[in-house]
């Protein structure tokens, strides 16, 4: 497997630039922005009850709805960078939105997929270092999740076959 991502950066971590928050081993995370990123972690905001009500409400209505056609239903929660390179990110102890919503509303983690903790064992290879999006890697990993739990059977051979195809070395510019 090849990590893909872009030449480090030499600013100490807890820098903040236009936006971006640089983090240690050279990755960079979304600070600024509509979604509040950094405020959220840092537990200077904290999504209302109403927004948590709603994610539950709907959470419900889809599952019933797939349920009425007799599909499989499952919603995926994709961590922020943060949530999983804890080690990476500048700030100590960030708050991760998913498990905010889910522990505000248990009921619904049987519909619910946060791969957070795989994400964090996976290690850095999940995430580019210039991009608040995840890796082929992390991405087939997540896919790997979602089928086994959905089919309830182990997709792993199919995720080495896939992982192992995964050999071409670039350089990633990202979103950050």
């Amino acid at each position: 497997m090849v990590q893909l991502d872009a030449p480090t950066t030499d600013r100490p971590p807890g820098t903040l630039e236009n936006g971006v928050l640089f983090g240690r081993d050279g990755q960079l995370f979304l600070a600024d922005g509509g979604h509040a990123v950094l405020d959220f972690a840092r537990g200077n905001r904290v999504p209302t009850a109403e927004s948590i009500a709603t994610f539950a409400e709907n959470m419900g209505n889809r599952h019933t709805a797939a349920a009425n056609y007799n599909v499989p239903f499952l919603h995926i929660i994709f961590p922020d960078k943060q949530s999983v390179l804890t080690q990476d990110f500048p700030i100590e102890d960030p708050k991760c939105l998913g498990e905010i919503y889910l522990s505000a509303r248990p009921g619904i983690a049987g519909h619910v997929l946060y791969p957070r903790d795989a994400l964090r064992d996976a290690g850095s290879a999940v995430f580019q270092r210039t991009d608040t999006h995840m890796t082929d890697f992390g991405t087939a990993l997540v896919a790997q999740m979602a089928l086994d739990r959905v089919l309830g059977v182990s997709h792993a051979d199919a995720f080495a076959r896939i992982t192992a195809a995964i050999t071409v070395p670039q350089h990633w510019i990202g979103d950050l």
